[in-house]
């Protein structure tokens, strides 16, 4: 069967929303010229931080907003319109708080930051290990042994279950046998990267979902989205940086909330062609204008 490249799509009729969610609130703010965002998205293991600001919203409101609380961020043009990304907020910073022209801006982390899930002790493989020290006396902590022959994805399995980490999708380049066996300590998401890692894979969130891509088989988000010149692309790709020894393009496009790291897009235009699979994008809503910034794989 061949692939599905999906044409629709109409870049006009644009408009945004942002919803913050704390313990005891849900916020919803609509576009009227007066939201602005630079929103991130790439295929590494760090979450990618991300920007919203608002203008001459009521400040009993955006008070209520805290850090730690949950960012939903809605846009997209009338046909596409969707969830473009969704993240923790790490900082909160205000301009002009007594003028008509009050900035309040939100930085925000992709998803959640992963770093700190811990094992759970009750858990079945975890063990407890206790650390004597000569400074900071006995210490104890928690870590998973498998033993030797064990495959890595049956490892990166028990240790997202372990440590409630959710994986969306998992395809693994090679699934490496780790024949000494493999401990973890309570670093259960640092320990995941390494081993995508050691299977040549890449790791990644998207939307709030975590992903182990092999950039090898079709991409789990049945996307497959096209551009051209006169059909969302607004000028002709050029070339960018390497990521390793993939050679990397750069375009510019009509702002499309479908399209995230880990997507497939269809280029037809003199510079390249063909279906790339996107290292990284940045959507930008600025006075105005919906644009967005597309790195893709060669």
């Amino acid at each position: 069967m061949g692939t599905n490249i999906r044409t629709d799509g109409y870049w006009y009729g644009y408009s945004t929303k942002y919803v913050f969610t704390g313990d005891n609130y849900k916020l919803e703010i609509i576009d009227n010229g007066n939201l602005q965002h630079e929103i991130s998205s790439n295929d590494k293991s760090t979450p990618t931080r991300s920007k919203v600001s608002t203008y001459n919203i009521d400040q009993s409101k955006t008070n209520q907003i805290k850090k730690g609380d949950h960012i939903y961020v809605y846009s997209g043009p009338s046909d596409l319109y969707g969830l473009m990304a969704e993240g923790t907020i790490t900082k909160i910073e205000s301009s002009n708080d007594g003028g008509k022209d009050r900035q309040v801006t939100f930085t925000f982390v992709e998803s959640e930051d992963l770093s700190k899930n811990t094992f759970k002790a009750n858990f079945n493989g975890v063990s407890t290990v206790t650390h004597k020290s000569k400074t900071k006396g006995t210490t104890t902590k928690l870590n998973m042994t498998f033993k030797s022959g064990e495959r890595a994805s049956t490892i990166i399995k028990k240790i997202a279950k372990a440590s409630g980490i959710n994986i969306y999708h998992m395809a693994l380049v090679k699934n490496k046998t780790y024949k000494r066996g493999y401990t973890v300590s309570n670093e259960p998401y640092k320990a995941i990267v390494k081993i995508a890692k050691d299977c040549q894979s890449q790791i990644y969130q998207r939307r709030g979902k975590l992903v182990i891509d092999d950039y090898a088989t079709d991409n789990p988000y049945s996307e497959h989205i096209y551009f051209e010149l006169g059909s969302g692309l607004l000028s002709e790709p050029s070339t960018y940086d390497k990521q390793g020894t993939k050679q990397c393009f750069i375009i510019e496009c009509f702002d499309d909330p479908r399209v995230q790291a880990g997507s497939s897009i269809q280029i037809n235009s003199r510079t390249v062609s063909g279906l790339h699979r996107v290292q990284s994008v940045k959507h930008v809503h600025q006075d105005g204008q919906y644009t967005m910034e597309v790195v893709i794989y060669e």
